[in-house]
């Protein structure tokens, strides 16, 4: 797989694969372009994908015979030249009227959703991926659940996340430090 092979070429060469945010390795278009009031994650993952989103983009902006969009590897090789031209047009218009003509389309899409957003999505409300959870410095905080439900083993969540160190004596006597050794870390600041 590509990922194995950029493991390869780090291990072998110290060069570190550049960073593409959101944009997929290998296909473009493949990640999340700005709207007129949030993101749109769309991908054009097969040939009839890429012709409609290129009817939707505007065919005089992604001309057929251009060279650069003629294939799947010359629009990869031309990937930030391709998500300029699509996200000069998602801008202007909202995610959801996105969203509503991708799906007509039935090209992959989704809202990229901030924090809040997440925890107001009534469908994953109603799907109980939230927990309220006690905090011994902040009372009950919300928190996201397991998205796996068994019937047979429901997911439990007693507690929130640990604060920072919270854990780190019992963690480090489970992996067979003495007591002594333990005191020894915090007192060096090796622990906390």
């Amino acid at each position: 797989s590509l990922a194995v092979w950029e493991s390869g070429v780090y291990l072998t060469t110290g060069l570190v694969p550049e960073r593409l945010g959101s944009a997929h390795r290998v296909i473009a278009p493949y990640q999340a372009f700005a709207t007129a009031d949030g993101h749109v994650v769309l991908g054009a993952t097969t040939p009839a994908a890429w012709q409609t989103l290129r009817a939707l983009i505007g065919p005089e902006r992604l001309p057929d015979d251009d060279p650069r969009w003629r294939d799947p590897a010359s629009r990869r090789a031309h990937a930030g030249e391709l998500a300029a031209i699509i996200e000069a047009v998602t801008r202007t218009r909202t995610t959801e009227a996105w969203i509503a003509d991708l799906e007509t389309a039935r090209i992959p899409c989704g809202r990229l959703n901030d924090y809040a957003q997440v925890f107001a999505d009534p469908h994953l409300e109603a799907r109980g991926l939230f927990v309220d959870l006690p905090h011994p410095a902040l009372g009950t905080v919300r928190a996201i659940g397991s998205p796996v439900h068994m019937s047979g083993t429901p997911p439990v969540m007693r507690s929130a996340a640990p604060g920072l160190g919270e854990h780190t004596r019992a963690v480090l006597a489970e992996a067979g430090l003495s007591a002594s050794d333990i005191d020894t870390l915090f007192a060096s600041g090796a622990a906390r």
